[in-house]
């Protein structure tokens, strides 16, 4: 019975363990898919190593595409205004 107990409880540990890196990276994904980055470093050092440098390689470049986006939708839009006005 003592095995057993033992046994679950290093499951568990373990279990912990492998999912918290997972958790930071969803977390980190999710932060990146909200154009926030920075605010949720990875913490885990091979988080940190392996992953960090790809998901920050860029510096910005979402911020950049929004503002390319909302300032191609601006022309349009002013585009659209000039040609229904005639």
């Amino acid at each position: 019975m003592g095995v057993l107990l033992l046994a679950a409880l290093l499951a568990i540990v373990i279990a912990r363990y492998i999912a918290r890196p997972i958790r930071e990276l969803a977390t980190a994904a999710t932060a990146i898919g909200q154009g926030d980055g920075r605010a949720h470093p990875l913490r885990t050092v091979v988080a940190r190593s392996r992953l960090d440098p790809c998901l920050w390689a860029d510096g910005g470049g979402f911020a950049r595409a929004q503002a390319a986006i909302a300032a191609q939708h601006q022309l349009l839009e002013t585009q659209v205004a000039e040609r229904t006005a005639d």
